[in-house]
């Protein structure tokens, strides 16, 4: 519920405590990792498309598509029937100088990495990177969808701001849906930072949010009204 990267950065700390076992935090990293409702209601849905309906579409197609994504990967790995594991509170000498310590590092990482990866989107927009690739469609709408969808693979907030230009419909939604869910390389680069101190494989996180940005592309255009 608050969004990328905070379900990876949790299934480190719980691997780190000695709570799950590797194989553990890597199929909880295929459906804990999801974004924030205000984001995509606030965000997407409102201020970009304005149309909360859309919002709550995306938003249903998204989570349900992490579900479904997390039952695809429920045999990897091996599965501990008697972990009798015990949960030891952490001391701490100071527990709200930690606290904020940590929340302010975490901040500033994910921060740092949304405006590379946003500026880095942009600058790529802006030489045309991918004019080749959207000069094959023909339409203004239909280049503005492509454009969208490739430039948000890269960083997913400047990818959406593209979508909705085209205006509301199925595909722009659904699109906008995929590529939320995909993360973008900035999520991908967010998430594997927490994700490998978990001895998670990048390989295995990358996966399962491409199936992810596939089935939640589904679910937005079948829940379409």
């Amino acid at each position: 519920l608050s969004g990328y990267p905070v379900g990876a950065k949790t299934v480190c700390d719980l691997f780190s405590a000695n709570i799950i076992d590797k194989d553990e935090a890597t199929r909880c990293s295929t459906f804990c990792s999801t974004s924030g409702p205000l984001f995509i209601i606030g965000s997407v849905g409102f201020a970009m498309f304005n149309s909360k309906t859309a919002g709550f579409l995306i938003l249903t197609a998204h989570l349900l598509s992490a579900v479904l994504c997390g039952i695809a990967f429920r045999f990897y790995g091996k599965t501990n029937l008697k972990n009798t594991l015990v949960i030891t509170p952490k001391k701490s000498e100071n527990a709200l100088y930690d606290c904020v310590y940590s929340s302010v590092i975490s901040v500033s990482l994910v921060g740092g990495f949304i405006c590379i990866f946003y500026l880095l989107s942009v600058a790529m927009k802006n030489v045309g990177v991918f004019s080749p690739f959207i000069n094959l469609v023909k339409g203004d709408k239909s280049q503005q969808l492509l454009s969208g969808f490739l430039y948000g693979l890269i960083e997913c907030t400047n990818g959406c701001k593209t979508l909705s230009i085209s205006g509301l419909s199925p595909l722009s939604v659904a699109l906008a849906c995929s590529i939320i869910s995909f993360g973008g390389i900035s999520v991908w680069a967010q998430s594997i930072i927490f994700l490998t101190g978990a001895k998670i494989k990048p390989s295995v996180f990358c996966l399962s949010k491409t199936l992810q940005a596939v089935i939640s592309f589904l679910l937005a255009l079948i829940l379409f009204p």
